[in-house]
């Protein structure tokens, strides 16, 4: 809770004052970590919302549902609460149950100048992530730097990178 008191305490300094906290966390928050954030950041302990890591981002709209972040939102922003659309929140949750249970492998080897630092080509890996979903398979990238295609660059390393294609 150390870094979050922190950062709120920072936050305070500048006039912002929080309504809500996301709590980025391993696991699941304790009551007593929610308490504790609640006493030391100044927000009711209900507006405190867990968010564990998550093995895929498509569980993340449900444990937002769950713990009401929609209601605190349109609540803090005075708008009128709508009523969720139950089968829409049923299809997503089922299509991150779907991607969690993925068992054939599609494999990609994706050629680059810039593979230590894999945000360069963030578009283009979501997109074969989509893809690879849209056609029931998962997504596995082997990344192999251009440069030890060239003949200039050709190495021992360059024989390790054609092997993995």
């Amino acid at each position: 809770t150390k870094p979050t008191q922190h950062s709120v305490q920072k936050m305070r300094e500048i006039g912002i004052y929080p309504d809500v906290l996301v709590a980025r966390t391993t696991n699941d928050l304790t009551n007593g970590a929610r308490e504790k954030l609640a006493s030391f950041c100044h927000v009711d302990p209900r507006d405190i919302i867990s968010m564990p890591n998550l093995n895929n981002i498509y569980h993340i709209p449900h444990i937002l549902v769950k713990q009401g972040l929609h209601n605190k939102f349109a609540d803090q922003l005075k708008l009128r609460r709508r009523t969720l659309d139950l089968a829409l929140l049923n299809s997503w949750a089922e299509t991150a149950t779907n991607i969690d249970n993925l068992k054939k492998k599609v494999k990609i080897a994706l050629v680059g100048k810039y593979t230590k630092g894999t945000d360069t080509y963030h578009s283009v890996v979501k997109a074969l992530l989509h893809a690879a979903v849209a056609t029931k398979q998962k997504l596995e990238i082997s990344w192999i730097d251009s440069t030890y295609l060239e003949d200039s660059g050709a190495t021992e390393e360059a024989e390790d990178q054609q092997i993995s294609l």
